[in-house]
């Protein structure tokens, strides 16, 4: 009989074949002392030794124990299932499990947990340490030293089974309200079941070894190959990863990178392409977020690796961008990955765009893999002219014998390489412009005419900057005001980071602020939008740095059928718009802009030729075989066709320092 004084508690025993350790798993569980009242029940998997016999004779005396022996052997899922049923029945208010080669290290384990309760009784499961036993050796450690903190979040089990194993767990009865049937269509093991039920309850720990797992030659996962384990590891989590909608693959990505890392490089799958990138796949990451996609729709073998470095810059979360593109784009979800460096990259070619990146990532890897490498010379990322650490920079990139070809974007930039003798010409591939959405514009475009249409819209567009001149927002605001001093129909947009506190907007009649935005959200919005104004200065001799022509937010603009005034400060646009008819370039000057605006204003015919001209040129310039085309030939003939020159490179870099402390310390753990 149950005291009802006191707490109940359930002890399930899974065991199948462990006459070598079961009756010390039974004994420990008999020895339990504290205030409650305890029930346990032996599942046997229909064991073939001598585990019955062990069993039934350590219990006849039990009225609390009860013995039930499968017909079949059901397997490690289907038995789990199975004995939390049987837990269920009792209606205890705890439950805990153990395998029968496990055992409990305290006599006092279940009084510990429970006091735990007490303390926490909102708490849906606890967990104490682990000590794990080697059974050659008989050496004893502590698993997951290093991780100690009193409550554990749902990512940070997802990030690594700092748990261990089901010995170490003690559960509250509520657990059982969630596991129903979707749950348990999927392959459940002790790491799946604890991300699982984490999400509906306070996880409390206990940082006290009270149970032992124990290593031997006959259990079920500690004599795989390391290999055999990876393997298993990384396709349990890709379908972990899409049974929670992707919502902590951020996290379960590090135990893939881990796991990968413990095994030899040899044995890894080998990708066709693999990029690594700082920005995706945010969704505002623009030109990337489009290219990338496209690569990976091209080549079924590519991968993306984040680093989630730059994300914070534009105020996005990279566990958040991760989820929604994976949702998204679910038939890339397992293509792509988290980046750290020690991750061990295996691949045919390697991609990236930016100087920094490239010089940061790309080409570390590529020189301590041997693998051979493409990349896109955009301006910004890193890309200066007249800076002898850039120049460096360059010239290790395009000195490495792994370099296959460098795609420049602006004519300047090929000028600079070939004046600097950077890189030989024939290594150089130019395709003008930037990567832009493959959607058709949102129909029923309206223009300002004072009558149908009654306000013109103007907008800026730009990520936010700690230099507000460097892409030309203080112009832009200096604009506004003095066409609001013209105009009483004149409304001003700010698309971005920008907020109504970073400049003095008084005098501005009608501004309206967005924030940052993605992608899809452009389409409908530059419907009603009639002029883009882009008045950048970041070229200056002064820092060298500058920005292409038209940037990518006015390409998208134009696409859309909005009138395009941008500045061109290095002559980049080269015959490829035609000035004031598809396109008008402005000087970074305030009287300027409202000069050229206000033409517009006064000449709204003028206003939608412009804007239907551009829409055709960027139409034409920025089509898919120009921009998307060109660049998937180029990787596909460099990954049919690599040329790896003889000479190794001239300077040595370190690579995969970082996080080998971790690497070492977390990979025992994942490959337990």
């Amino acid at each position: 009989m149950k005291n009802k004084n006191v707490s109940t508690v359930a002890i399930g025993i899974l065991t199948y074949n462990h006459e070598k350790y079961i009756a010390e798993c039974v004994d420990s569980v008999l020895a339990q002392t504290g205030n409650f009242s305890a029930e346990a029940i032996v599942l046997d998997d229909c064991s073939t030794d001598k585990t019955e016999q062990i069993v039934r004779e350590k219990i006849r005396n039990q009225s609390n124990v009860k013995y039930i022996r499968n017909q079949k052997n059901l397997g490690i899922q289907k038995n789990l299932r199975k004995l939390l049923a049987e837990l269920e029945k009792t209606k205890c208010d705890y439950v805990t499990i153990i395998e029968g080669d496990d055992y409990y290290f305290s006599n006092n384990r279940i009084q510990k947990h429970l006091d735990c309760y007490v303390q926490y009784p909102e708490t849906l499961f606890t967990y104490n340490k682990l000590l794990r036993l080697n059974q050659e050796t008989g050496s004893f450690d502590i698993f997951a030293p290093d991780f100690v903190q009193e409550t554990i979040t749902t990512s940070e089990l997802a990030e690594c089974n700092h748990i261990g194993n089901l010995g170490a767990a003690f559960y509250s009865k509520n657990i059982f309200q969630y596991l129903d049937d979707n749950f348990w269509k999927n392959e459940v093991y002790d790491w799946f079941l604890h991300i699982y039920l984490s999400q509906f309850g306070e996880v409390m720990s206990i940082e006290q070894p009270l149970s032992v797992y124990r290593l031997h030659e006959e259990s079920f996962w500690s004599p795989k190959s390391k290999e055999d384990k990876n393997k298993n590891i990384q396709r349990l989590i890709d379908t972990y990863d899409d049974f929670f909608g992707y919502k902590y693959s951020w996290s379960l990505q590090h135990t893939k990178n881990i796991s990968n890392a413990a095994c030899s490089y040899e044995s890894l799958p080998i990708d066709d392409i693999a990029i690594i990138s700082g920005i995706f796949p945010a969704k505002s990451s623009g030109f990337s977020y489009i290219e990338f996609t496209e690569i990976l729709n091209k080549f079924s073998k590519a991968v993306v690796y984040a680093t989630g470095k730059h994300l914070p810059l534009i105020n996005e979360s990279i566990e958040q961008a991760l989820t929604d593109y994976k949702n998204k784009y679910k038939i890339h979800a397992n293509n792509i990955r988290r980046y750290y460096d020690f991750t061990p990259i295996r691949a045919k070619l390697l991609y990236g765009i930016f100087l920094s990146e490239t010089y940061d990532y790309i080409l570390p890897v590529a020189n301590t893999r041997q693998i051979p490498f493409v990349f896109t010379l955009y301006p910004d990322g890193g890309m200066k002219f007249y800076d002898r650490e850039v120049d460096k920079k360059l010239r290790e990139i395009f000195s490495s014998p792994y370099f296959q070809k460098v795609i420049c974007t602006q004519q300047p930039v090929v000028d600079y390489l070939l004046k600097k003798k950077l890189c030989k010409e024939k290594d150089i591939e130019f395709i003008f412009g930037v990567v832009t959405p493959r959607q058709k514009p949102a129909p029923n475009k309206r223009y300002f005419d004072g009558k149908n249409k009654k306000t013109l819209d103007i907008v800026f567009v730009s990520h936010k900057y700690k230099n507000p001149s460097w892409k030309g927002y203080d112009i832009f605001i200096e604009t506004a005001k003095k066409l609001s001093a013209l105009f009483n129909d004149i409304t001003f947009h700010v698309v971005g980071g920008y907020e109504k506190g970073d400049m003095d907007i008084k005098g501005i009649k009608s501004i309206k602020f967005y924030g940052t935005k993605d992608i899809g959200w452009f389409r409908d919005f530059y419907k009603n939008i009639d002029i883009i104004i882009s008045p950048t200065d970041r070229e200056t001799k002064e820092t060298g740095v500058f920005d292409g022509f038209p940037t990518a937010s006015t390409t998208d603009a134009g696409l859309n059928g909005v009138a395009m005034l941008a500045t061109d400060p290095l002559k980049m646009n080269n015959g490829n718009f035609r000035e004031d008819e598809e396109i008008i370039i402005i000087q970074h000057d305030v009287d300027d802009v409202v000069k050229k605006a206000q033409y517009l204003h006064d000449n709204p015919e003028r206003l939608k030729t412009l804007g239907q001209n551009g829409q055709r040129a960027v139409s034409r310039i920025y089509s898919y075989d120009s921009q998307i085309k060109s660049r998937l030939k180029i990787l596909d003939e460099c990954l049919q066709h690599p040329i790896i020159c003889s000479v190794k490179p001239t300077i040595k870099r370190r690579i995969y320092n970082k996080g080998v402390h971790s690497l070492r310390t977390i990979a025992r753990r994942v490959l337990k």
